[in-house]
């Protein structure tokens, strides 16, 4: 059964799982990289090369027992050690922040437009009485 089908940099990685015979099978661009048999745990290595950059990208695929899906079973994916796919939740998820064009991390940016600007309410949202 397919567990996890994950798309990524042009990639198609898909993992899947027997649980009726223990084989972990583990697919990339269609090709089979990896197949053992494991039944609760179980981890999985594979490198591929770019031709286009000449560089060698590591793959790790970690099958865990889990109770936080429906199938029983995690599967985090790393790629040259960097969590791309995490199900376990073992693995701290990186969040990238782009700054494009945004006018408050210029240096010359005026912030007293945002602070300047406040008017008071006219008429309160809630009474003082109401939040008893």
């Amino acid at each position: 059964m397919k567990i996890v089908s994950l798309k990524h940099d042009g990639n198609l990685i898909e993992v899947h799982n027997n649980f009726l015979t223990g084989v972990e099978t583990v697919y990339f661009n269609g090709y089979r990289v990896a197949r053992a048999f494991n039944w609760f745990s179980g981890v999985h290595e594979f490198m591929v090369s770019d031709e286009s950059t000449g560089n060698v990208d590591h793959y790790r695929v970690e099958f865990t027992t889990s109770f936080r899906n429906w199938y029983g079973c995690a599967v985090d994916v790393l790629k040259n050690g960097i969590c791309i796919h995490d199900e376990s939740g073992r693995y701290p998820r990186q969040v990238y922040t782009y700054s494009v064009n945004n006018p408050r991390s210029q240096s010359g940016y005026d912030r007293s437009i945002w602070t300047d600007s406040a008017e008071p309410v006219s008429r309160p949202l809630y009474n003082e009485a109401d939040l008893v």
